[in-house]
């Protein structure tokens, strides 16, 4: 009989760690207003080879009662330098990057509406405004532009009314 309990058990266990990632990663986020992920598993990027870069996909609620996630992505090009580039998935513009250690004295960089593009490649260096304390910049709420007042490192989640930020992005591979 003890026999018999301990191989139930060790199959239990064995089928426990074999359940498919994505009801993983639901579960995992259930509970949270942001987080990374793949669909795979919260916290890995997927390398896109064509692309000479890594992404995964940032998922956020804009309000804390939301039930429903909404999605941008996250983009790191090791060629480009120590940025996280994030993309609405609205829009189809990317709209920030983020220091891969964002600090007050390094905090996230913004773009406004009109400086955004479909590519990074597309982007001017120059448009790009840190967030140091009190920076004031035009951001898109409820699809409407509106002047709005950021105290960084990280800005708030897209879209909304609270000054939650923005959590970083886990760090993306080494090469």
């Amino acid at each position: 009989m003890k026999l018999w309990l301990s191989v139930l058990s060790l199959a239990f266990v064995a089928a426990a760690t074999l359940l498919p990632t994505q009801a993983a990663v639901a579960t995992a986020a259930a509970e949270r207003r942001q987080y990374y992920s793949t669909e795979e598993k919260i916290g890995r990027w997927q390398h896109y080879p064509e692309k000479k870069a890594y992404g995964i996909n940032y998922y956020f609620k804009v309000r804390k009662t939301d039930t429903e996630y909404r999605k941008h992505y996250a983009y790191y090009f090791p060629a480009r330098g120590k940025y996280v580039y994030y993309k609405s998935t609205e829009t189809g513009k990317v709209w920030g990057r983020c220091p891969l250690n964002p600090t007050k004295d390094n905090p996230y960089q913004i773009l406004e509406p009109d400086s955004q593009k479909e590519k990074v490649d597309d982007l001017d260096e120059k448009k790009f405004i840190p967030l140091k304390p009190m920076t004031e910049v035009m951001m898109l709420i409820d699809g409407k532009p509106k002047k709005t007042t950021l105290s960084g490192p990280m800005p708030p989640i897209p879209g909304a009314d609270d000054d939650e930020q923005i959590d970083p992005p886990p760090p993306p591979p080494s090469e």
